[in-house]
């Protein structure tokens, strides 16, 4: 989310637009302006955190550059905060959704067990039809046994659609874009540009759709270094 990036972004002086929430949000970080915002239909995020809360599963909103939750995500919140430190619990999840429908939901996940995870996210595809995108994934052991997150947003953007926006800000062919990453959200962004960097740790998955494999790895740093000098940028 913008709201996790932002303090980053002005530590490095970037005065610049950043791409977040896998392309669906894009701001100008000089002014905090939104340029592209591309969020899931009201209706269809109501019905998926009422399946949501069927499967007894934690929501988390990614919600006008807020992360909204209520009581049953507090157990999780350690681990979606890394998309934001905004956060901001409330009575319910459900509710304030239905009550704001002039706000924009750009994301929707739910945290827990895959035996609820699965099936949920199987309904909600259902349900959204070819409006959205639906995820679901291992993380790593949670508490209460949360070890799977489903991840729901709108239908066509991804960190791909991103790069190729941002490459037609600066006027450059995507041949001339470098992209670094580790996860299988990357993997658009890695076929879109010209070289791509797969950090140590990735899916083998991740690492059959970059161009090259780094040394660096997420636990000692250093994979945007390593890449731009093997790009000759350094």
């Amino acid at each position: 989310m913008y709201s996790g990036v932002r303090d980053v972004a002005r530590s490095l002086g970037l005065r610049a637009p950043v791409a977040c929430v896998d392309g669906s949000y894009i701001v100008d970080c000089s002014r905090d302006e939104p340029l592209l915002r591309v969020s899931i239909d009201h209706e269809i995020a109501v019905k998926a955190v009422a399946l949501l809360a069927r499967f007894e599963l934690a929501a988390f909103l990614f919600f006008d550059d807020w992360l909204l939750h209520d009581h049953a995500g507090a157990a999780f919140l350690s681990y979606v905060a890394g998309w934001s430190p905004r956060a901001r619990l409330v009575q319910s999840v459900s509710r304030t959704l239905s009550d704001e429908a002039d706000t924009e939901t750009m994301g929707l996940v739910a945290v827990g067990d895959p035996r609820a995870i699965v099936p949920a996210a199987q309904q909600i595809r259902s349900l959204g039809g070819d409006a959205i995108q639906v995820d679901a994934f291992a993380v790593s052991t949670r508490p209460s046994g949360a070890s799977w997150a489903l991840l729901v947003r709108a239908a066509g953007v991804s960190k791909g659609t991103a790069v190729k926006w941002l490459a037609r800000h600066y006027g450059l062919s995507l041949a001339e874009v470098v992209a670094v990453g580790d996860w299988v959200n990357d993997i658009p962004m890695m076929r879109a540009v010209g070289r791509s960097f797969a950090m140590a740790q990735s899916p083998t998955l991740v690492k059959a759709a970059a161009t090259d494999e780094l040394e660096a790895d997420c636990y000692q740093g250093g994979g945007l270094a390593e890449a731009a000098a093997r790009c000759g940028l350094l």
